[in-house]
């Protein structure tokens, strides 16, 4: 279980950066549409998807660690 806590945290850190870098990326080739505004409300669509899934992997990840934590007090009390 706690392997599986760590992987999920790995896999939101992941997920964090790839979505601020989706969010702050600028360059040319980042254009979807002709409209500036319209490319910059895509952008932070996609990103804020990203670093939901972050913190969702996050939530999980913290999750596997408290059972695995609540697992170990309670096999100790017995």
């Amino acid at each position: 279980m706690k392997l599986l806590g760590y992987l999920f945290s790995a896999v939101a850190i992941g997920l964090g950066f790839y979505g601020l870098q989706i969010m702050y990326d600028n360059s040319y080739s980042a254009k979807i549409v002709g409209g500036d505004a319209y490319n910059y409300i895509i952008y932070a669509t996609r990103s804020t998807a990203w670093l939901v899934s972050g913190v969702i992997s996050a939530v999980l990840g913290l999750s596997c660690f408290v059972i695995e934590t609540l697992a170990v007090h309670s096999q100790k009390s017995e």
